[in-house]
């Protein structure tokens, strides 16, 4: 018992020293941290105990691993105001950053009884699902799935959806968002989605889930963003009513 408290107070230990170091500057947003077996030979620890407060630091966004690549610090997180809803584009854009955006797939498929009640069609009507990566300056930050009505956008496979959808939306068909409902929840990266942004499966991440309607209150899209947790501070002004 002695021994499992005292690696607990160890890995914790490692923990701060680490952060410290970060927020001292010696370790910059985005630099690469040394690798492990190095990292342990510095702090004088095993690698297990390491990976421990790695783990740790990674939870508290302070750092984040890439497979393959190793441990990165964290960059200062993107500020996302819930009642602004910018687009990613802009939002990401007007914080000083470079956004670009990697289309995976557009594909049509047949509305499953979720989908169904998202977008306010029939089960088995004919959906658009857009999958795409988003990425801040060069790091793969998000993987988004996209659903909307076939009916409404005809031949939206031919548009470019490298860029804002809303803005394809609004130039091509006319129509433009007039509110959203938004849901979060933290996940754990699946499969399919963690190897898209170079991540383990397991990962912890923050789901934002949106419905968009338009000005007659119609469903527009129903998004499903799949953000990694360390990226994103989530910002909500209230008001005293009384």
């Amino acid at each position: 018992m002695e021994k499992l408290k005292k690696n607990r107070r160890t890995y914790l230990i490692l923990r701060d020293v680490i952060a410290e170091k970060i927020a001292s500057g010696f370790y910059q947003a985005n630099q690469r941290l040394p690798s492990e077996r190095e990292l342990a030979e510095e702090l004088q620890t095993t690698r297990l105990t390491l990976r421990d407060a790695l783990f740790q630091l990674e939870i508290e966004g302070k750092v984040f691993r890439m497979d393959r690549r190793g441990w990165y610090v964290s960059g200062k997180r993107l500020s996302f105001d819930i009642g602004l809803d910018k687009g990613f584009m802009t939002n990401v854009s007007d914080q000083g950053y470079i956004p670009t955006t990697e289309l995976i797939f557009c594909e049509e498929e047949m509305a499953s009884s979720m989908l169904a009640e998202a977008l306010n069609i029939s089960k088995g009507d004919p959906v658009y699902h857009i999958q795409r990566k988003r990425s801040i300056n060069n790091r793969p930050v998000l993987i988004e799935d996209i659903y909307l009505d076939l009916s409404r956008y005809p031949g939206l496979h031919h548009a470019n959806l490298d860029s804002s959808l809303s803005v394809v939306l609004a130039d091509i068909y006319g129509i433009k968002v007039k509110y959203s409902d938004i849901q979060i929840t933290p996940i754990a990266f699946n499969d399919l989605h963690a190897k898209s942004l170079h991540v383990s499966p397991g990962t912890p991440g923050t789901l934002i889930t949106r419905t968009s309607y338009d000005a007659d209150c119609k469903v527009m899209e129903f998004d499903q963003e799949y953000w990694l947790s360390d990226v994103l501070r989530v910002e909500l002004r209230t008001s005293n009513k009384y």
